[in-house]
């Protein structure tokens, strides 16, 4: 499953820094732009993976049943027709 999640960044000082704006926790700051996006992804990762470990630990023993729910975002251009974004959308 393909997810994709919001990067801010900003050059501040002659460091890159930013935070995901979906996931609370998700912040790093390198000294180039791709750097940062590096490690963005990779704290993201991480993150959910650990989020996930979380959840699965707190639910073993129990009868939870799994379920997709799939939610579609607020478009970051709502001014634009959706066929120019693409299938995706």
């Amino acid at each position: 499953m393909t997810q994709n999640y919001t990067a801010v960044i900003q050059k501040s000082e002659g460091w890159w820094i930013g935070w995901i704006q979906e996931v609370d926790g998700v912040n790093c700051q390198e000294r180039t732009r791709a750097e940062l996006l590096v490690s963005l992804k990779n704290g993201l990762e991480d993150i959910l993976e650990l989020n996930r470990e979380e959840a699965i630990r707190r639910t073993e023993g129990e009868s939870f049943e799994k379920v997709t729910i799939i939610a579609r975002l607020t478009l970051l251009f709502p001014h634009l027709p959706l066929e120019l974004l693409g299938e995706a959308f």
